[in-house]
């Protein structure tokens, strides 16, 4: 089910990668006509209204003094260029959390097969360990019936296990 969801996210994403740069193409190329439209078109004189005339003489000695600002048309690119790089950024973040997604599943499957791997061999040694007991008492009560000490047997049985041997 996990897959599936997966496959699906990852069959779209070529779908939208098509829609963004066919939306970033259409930008472009409005930009562009905009572009030549400004070039092409005629520049606004400036009327001074400080001066005591009658308030419609064109300023053509005097310098400007305000800086230029920039237009809406290189905001707007300036915007559409910082959209581009977020969506770039994100595609790679997103891009590099799938694929770190599909290292911790591969090695979360490594880590179960292991465990599983490992509880078959305690229940393996814990047969074994049972089997032994049951020989070992089987060896105690032949010994004891062919008339070996029970003091000597006792502290064979009872030896604590950091003695070792």
């Amino acid at each position: 089910m996990v897959r599936m969801r997966m496959s699906s996210r990852l069959d779209e994403a070529p779908i939208r990668r098509k829609s963004s740069n066919q939306l970033l193409m259409n930008r472009n190329q409005e930009i562009e006509s905009l572009k030549e439209k400004l070039k092409n078109s005629r520049p606004i004189d400036k009327v001074d209204l400080t001066s005591s005339s009658d308030g419609d003489s064109v300023v053509e000695d005097r310098p400007c003094k305000r800086r230029r600002t920039k237009s809406n048309l290189a905001i707007a690119l300036e915007q559409s260029h910082q959209m581009v790089k977020v969506k770039q950024e994100a595609n790679q973040q997103a891009a590099t959390a799938q694929a770190d997604l599909e290292v911790a599943r591969r090695e979360k499957q490594d880590v179960e097969e292991d465990l599983e791997d490992a509880n078959i061999l305690v229940t393996q040694q814990a047969v074994a360990t049972d089997v032994w007991q049951g020989r070992f008492d089987e060896l105690f009560e032949l010994a004891r019936a062919a008339g070996v000490d029970g003091k000597i047997l006792s502290e064979i049985r009872y030896r604590p296990l950091s003695n070792g041997v």
